[in-house]
């Protein structure tokens, strides 16, 4: 009877140590996205990877007001500052 316990913890111990594997794969390989229609993958130097022939990429828009009332603001935030029509990267 021991041995046929023995043998199905060995099991489970084998399906879980597999289950955890493939999410930790899972994991490794979803370090950046792509947006395509064409279902290619995205360049592994970038976190995010965009891609059209027919669309453009629209950046957050909002008046001088509101982007100088980010009190720290990220180095490189891009935002469209409507009140001046100018593109900005802080």
């Amino acid at each position: 009877m021991k041995i046929i316990y023995q043998k199905k913890i060995t099991g489970m111990k084998d399906f879980i140590v597999s289950c955890l594997f493939i999410a930790i794969s899972q994991l490794i390989t979803a370090q950046s996205v792509a947006i395509n229609a064409d279902a290619s993958f995205s360049d592994t130097s970038a976190i995010l990877d965009v891609k059209s022939i027919t669309k453009g990429l629209l950046i957050p828009r909002m008046t001088t007001d509101q982007r100088t009332a980010i009190t720290t603001p990220a180095i490189g935030l891009m935002v469209f500052d409507i009140t001046i029509n100018s593109f900005l990267v802080l």
